[in-house]
């Protein structure tokens, strides 16, 4: 029996190409790179599926820093909402039971701050590429014009409180 490749098919159906597997062994791709992906795309991720509470998340951080470790991406929805996302590759031997050890304690430091603590740690990391950001300016150029800043300050002052992340 002949195996298929999966197939590219661009909008436009032109340059239509096969995949072919790359081998576990590769380092074509890493964590970097699944995070930079993720970050400059978040509608990758299935989070309609898991909460659609959660859709229309706008990237806030990559690492950002707590007492656990780094967070690999930080996401936020308009009205306040986080979402903390650590990444492995399915090569990675962490991957399974690691992960969730990670993500419940990134959540209990998370819990632990204020607001102000928060707006600062977002946008320290978001600054890293040598130009000073603002988190409400992050939000509104991620949200649009609807982008109402007392009521996501509002919304994640009381998800630093609860935890719900």
């Amino acid at each position: 029996m002949s195996r298929v490749a999966p197939r590219v098919i661009p909008q436009d159906q032109q340059g239509v190409r096969a995949l072919h597997p790359i081998g576990d062994k590769s380092n074509q791709f890493d964590e970097d790179w699944l995070q930079k992906l993720l970050f400059a795309d978040p509608g990758l991720l299935p989070i309609d599926e898991i909460d659609p509470s959660f859709s229309k998340l706008v990237p806030l951080a990559r690492e950002l820093p707590v007492s656990a470790g780094a967070i690999d991406l930080v996401y936020a929805t308009a009205e306040g909402r986080l979402c903390l996302v650590e990444t492995k590759l399915w090569r990675n031997p962490e991957a399974h039971r690691t992960v969730l050890a990670q993500i419940l304690d990134y959540s209990k430091d998370m819990a632990a701050i204020d607001f102000g603590t928060f707006k600062r740690k977002v946008e320290s990391a978001a600054s890293r590429n040598g130009s000073p950001q603002d988190l409400l300016k992050i939000m509104a150029q991620g949200v649009g014009k609807e982008f109402d800043g007392i009521l996501f300050e509002e919304g994640m002052r009381r998800s630093l409180e609860t935890g719900n992340f």
